[in-house]
């Protein structure tokens, strides 16, 4: 499995679960996630360095993760497919969460 495409197709179809059932349960589960990520992420002027960031996006990618099978379950998916779908969409979500953090906080875009 390799897109969303092979997911939709491989997972969802097979399971008798449209993307739209899926999307909405999985805004749901994601919701949480973002509300308590905007607690724990500091302001600009806070930001931490580069490592420090890095930890923080895979701790709440991983958030993610746990959101996504836990909606995905409650529509009678198969984990281990839930599963191996994210391991293949975490490592560019991880490098744009990162890259876009730096741009966020970095000198040009805090005089915008």
């Amino acid at each position: 499995m390799h897109t969303a495409t092979d997911f939709r197709t491989t997972v969802l179809e097979e399971n008798n679960v449209s993307a739209e059932q899926f999307s909405d349960e999985v805004s749901k589960a994601f919701q949480d996630v973002l509300d308590s990520l905007r607690k724990a992420f500091p302001s600009p002027d806070e930001a931490p360095g580069h490592e420090e960031r890095e930890q923080m996006f895979r701790e709440a990618l991983s958030k993610m993760e746990n959101a996504l099978v836990y909606a995905s379950m409650k529509l009678g998916l198969p984990e281990k497919d839930v599963r191996l779908f994210w391991s293949k969409i975490e490592p560019a979500l991880e490098k744009f969460l990162v890259i876009s953090g730096e741009c966020y906080n970095s000198e040009l875009f805090r005089h915008c």
